[in-house]
């Protein structure tokens, strides 16, 4: 989402040639989601077998964009800046193309994530450390339990009846299921 909103950038507010490319980039950006969404119901190996044959070649296609033009462009310009992101994190951008469970995007993530941020800035002001170190645990199981699909109250309520249960780290483990696993309260 990062490296694709930089392009979108560089194509709108950059240089002419920082439109222009940015605009190119833009352009395989789009095919990128094209294809995902036209797989987004298939199953995970499916999707692996058809980001291969479809979206790599397209990631590459712009990673040639890149290094054909990265000491060309001024590395501050928006474009300079785009070319620089996609370079350093080329690796990263790319590994959702083996992974089925996962998506080009993460804007998902960063919307659940967003208010965990948020909530980290409040924690400035609790009264100790201590106090700080629970609600952000608290705020962590809850933020973890909705992005696997599990209710966070119901998770919350079975983890803190078991815990003075629990005698041994494979007791504690366990009690991991209720926020990583749909259907385990």
């Amino acid at each position: 989402m990062h490296s694709r909103r930089k392009f979108d950038q560089a194509a709108n507010d950059g240089a002419k040639a920082g439109r222009t490319i940015g605009s190119q980039v833009m352009d395989i950006y789009s095919k990128l989601y094209e294809f995902e969404e036209k797989i987004k119901d298939r199953s995970l190996e499916e999707k692996v077998k058809k980001r291969r044959e479809d979206q790599k070649p397209l990631l590459e296609e712009i990673k040639k964009i890149v290094e054909n033009n990265y000491n060309k462009v001024p590395s501050k310009s928006k474009l300079g800046e785009a070319f620089i992101y996609y370079n350093n994190n080329y690796e990263t951008l790319i590994r959702y193309i083996e992974d089925g469970r996962v998506g080009p995007d993460n804007g998902e993530v960063e919307r659940i994530i967003r208010k965990f941020a948020i909530g980290r800035n409040a924690w400035m002001f609790s009264d100790t450390s201590e106090g700080a170190e629970a609600s952000s645990l608290i705020y962590s199981l809850v933020i973890t339990a909705k992005i696997n699909g599990v209710n966070p109250y119901k998770s919350l309520v079975k983890i803190i009846t078991e815990i003075p249960m629990a005698k041994n780290i494979e007791d504690y483990e366990a009690l991991a299921d209720y926020i990583v696993t749909p259907d385990s309260t």
